[in-house]
């Protein structure tokens, strides 16, 4: 088999790897940014929660001063009692007493259920938390995995680049702009063996006279279909009859 033949081969070879590796180089930004969403989205809702607390402290808190502006009100109320001479205004003063108690009454309530409810969205928030930080060992460790899998593959793509212009160094030019052009084209694989005396790219027959030559190995051969860079593979004989004269 002629030289030229042999690098294409290699060649082909380094370029199906280097791809392999670019395919995989390119599926690691989207795979870190999508372990950094799950992050961010956790401390979403962990912000989430802090604000819903906070409401509720501020719901207690105005509940309190509520009670204790009535509370106050109960005081002068009970003191105004004492003072009044009137049955009507005595009957009213009673009243307007019975309604704030009533008022304090579900107030204390409302407090009661803001308290059972901090207590809740505590553990809630403490849960959160602790599920949070675990997530997030687990996603810094996910992340320092894959970015040493992708130093090593942009270190193993440089190495194979090396080897890969060094190879094309030793092809002609014009063999060289055939390749990139099926390449381009995506005609790929773009060197292949004969198959039952069809080409190995587009599998249509050979014509026998042009068969001949290219199983002389001896020069550059082209799919007279697909244009391939097309080659004769020998068939290594069956090992029972290897030994057979």
């Amino acid at each position: 088999m002629i030289q030229e033949i042999q690098s294409l081969q290699l060649l082909q070879v380094l370029d199906t790897q280097i791809g392999e590796i670019e395919a995989r180089l390119a599926q690691i930004p989207p795979e870190v940014d999508a372990l950094e969403q799950r992050q961010q989205e956790m401390d979403n809702k962990i912000e989430a929660k802090v604000s819903e607390l906070e409401e509720q402290r501020k719901m207690q808190r105005k509940l309190d001063v509520d009670l204790q502006t009535n509370e106050e009100k109960l005081v002068k109320f009970n003191v105004q009692l004492n003072q009044i001479k009137s049955n009507e205004e005595y009957r009213s003063m009673l009243k307007q007493i019975e309604t704030i108690k009533y008022q304090n009454s579900e107030i204390e309530s409302a407090i009661l259920e803001t308290y059972e409810e901090l207590d809740s969205l505590k553990k809630q928030q403490a849960e959160m938390k602790k599920e949070a930080e675990i997530f997030k060992t687990s996603v810094q460790h996910s992340v320092s995995i894959i970015r040493a899998e992708e130093n090593e593959m942009q270190q193993k793509k440089n190495e194979l680049l090396v080897e890969f212009n060094e190879v094309r160094n030793g092809i002609t030019t014009e063999i060289l702009a055939h390749y990139d052009k099926l390449k381009n084209s995506k005609l790929t694989p773009a060197i292949v063996s004969i198959i039952d005396e069809r080409c190995g790219g587009c599998y249509m027959n050979i014509r026998p006279k042009v068969l001949i030559e290219i199983k002389r190995n001896d020069k550059i051969n082209y799919c007279e279909n697909c244009s391939r860079f097309i080659f004769w593979k020998e068939t290594e004989q069956p090992e029972e009859t290897a030994g057979q004269s």
